[in-house]
Formats: structure tokens, sequence, C-alpha cells
């Protein structure tokens, strides 16, 4: 039932069914029965350079005074004393260093506010704690509770113990449990 070959050159079929029969065969790279016209020689694949290794991610900078932080307030929670931490050791845009200004963010402010007031310091209304690196104290530490405590954490302590606050630097996370449980909390 197809049509007769003179009549389908004459309505220019014949030529398009050679030329996709061509294309097709050349893609097989076999030479065309009807032409045989042989496939056109294809360069060889050109190498593609392996896919570029993403770069490893930088390495957090060593931050002790974070790590023993995170040892005190792991022992807060667990003796279930009601405190919270502060996050002026994040580094911020400056951008969101204007906005928490802006909302109320006052430098020198402690690491940790213990709300719960100290049990052996009657009249003191709660703690605050300045962690420090372990291993920088100094014997001033052992005369002077601000000793290590820089000129806007000091000026701010001092503030926050003439309101009825226990404030302390501690260095490291043995010397802050150390500070509270001389406060009378159970640690």
């Amino acid at each position: 039932m197809g049509i007769p070959a003179d009549e389908a050159e004459r309505m220019g079929l014949l030529d398009r069914i050679q030329r996709c029969t061509c294309a097709v065969l050349e893609a097989a790279k076999r030479p065309c029965p009807w032409c045989r016209r042989t496939p056109t020689p294809v360069a060889p694949p050109v190498p593609v350079a392996p896919p570029h290794e993403p770069e490893p991610a930088p390495k957090r900078r060593a931050s002790p005074e974070f790590d023993e932080q995170v040892q005190v307030a792991a022992a807060l929670r667990g003796a279930g004393i009601l405190f919270c931490a502060s996050l002026g050791g994040v580094k911020l845009t400056a951008a969101q260093a204007g906005k928490a200004k802006a909302a109320g963010y006052e430098a020198g402010e402690p690491d940790l506010c213990i709300y719960d007031p100290p049990p052996a310091l009657p009249g003191c209304v709660g703690t605050m704690v300045e962690m420090k690196a372990p291993g920088r104290r100094t014997r001033a530490a052992d005369a002077d509770a601000l000793a290590g405590a820089r000129p806007e954490q000091r000026g701010r302590m001092e503030a926050l113990a003439a309101i009825g606050w226990h404030c302390v630097v501690a260095f490291g996370a043995d010397d802050a449990l150390q500070r509270l449980r001389l406060a009378g909390y159970r640690i």
C-alpha cells in the first residue's frame, strides 16, 4: 500500500528518506546502501577534566573559651539551675552587630547569667560569670575576682555588683564550677 517510487520521487519523499537514512547510518558508522556515502570521520572525544573537587570546609578556629563554657552550661542544666548565656563571643556582621546594639545588647555583658540567687551569698540577686580560656589565670586573679576581664567587662560587672549581683571571672570550666560551688550552687 506504499507510494510507487516514481511518484514518491516526484513528491520529494525519496530524497527525504535517503537523507534521513544516511543520517541514521552515519550515526551508526555504516555506509548508506543507496548513495554509498561513508560516514564522516568523527573526531575522538575531547577529554573532559575531572569535576572540580569542592574546597574543604574552613577549619573551625580553636575556641577554648567556648568549649569550656559549654561544659559549664551542661553542668548548670544538669543541676536544674536557671541561667542564660549571652552571645557576646559570636562573630556578627556589621549589620547584625548594629541590630544587636539597637535591640539593647551592651559591650562587656558577662558570658553566663545565673538567675538563681547564690545560696552561700545572702543578699545577692544572682551570679554573672565571665569565661576566660583556661591557663590564662594570673596571681592577680586570686586577689581580685574580676582580674582578667577587659575594661568594658570589668565596668559592666562592677555596675552589676553594685545592684546586688555576684560577679566572677572564671578561667576554664573547672575554675567556673569551683567558684559556683563556693557560692553555694549544688553542681
